[in-house]
């Protein structure tokens, strides 16, 4: 909640024992909720890696020719992102043509999506730009099986 009462966001991951949670914006919590009320229970679309916000500034640092984008840094072994050839240190700009800035990004048009469709990724990696099918698995198989570094 914010300092007027209204509900902002919502806890969706803790971390047991730690008193750590995480928060997803109200925005993606009303369309999951949404979701729940007309279909019942769904798992969430996951494409099986873990990533970090690549910011303007670090853009610049590491001499990208983008400013914003999705970098991997570990992937689920026999996971969506493994299958489909992703590899650590690539970049994703797109998805179905539209630009990723950031996770928040990226999950919104996963949200928009089921488990087992397929969705066209375009990468950076390196200096080279490309486009690979992508399915989707669900987020749950996949939470505790990413290891960093992992391909």
């Amino acid at each position: 909640m914010n300092s007027r009462g209204a509900i902002v966001g919502v806890n969706v991951a803790e971390i047991p024992g730690k008193r750590i949670g995480f928060v997803d914006t109200i925005k993606n919590g009303r369309h999951v909720a949404d979701r729940l009320i007309q279909e019942g229970n769904q798992p969430t679309p996951d494409m099986g890696f873990t990533g970090i916000n690549i910011t303007p500034a670090l853009a610049e640092c590491a001499g990208l020719p983008v400013r914003r984008g999705v970098g991997m840094v570990s992937i689920t072994p026999g996971g969506p992102a493994d299958e489909a050839g992703l590899k650590v240190d690539g970049m994703i700009i797109q998805i179905d043509g539209r630009i990723v800035g950031d996770l928040t990004d990226l999950q919104g048009l996963l949200r928009q999506r089921e488990v087992g469709q397929t969705m066209t990724a375009t990468l950076l990696c390196g200096t080279d730009v490309h486009a690979r099918p992508v399915g989707l698995g669900a987020q749950s198989d996949m939470r505790e099986t990413a290891t960093p570094g992992g391909n």
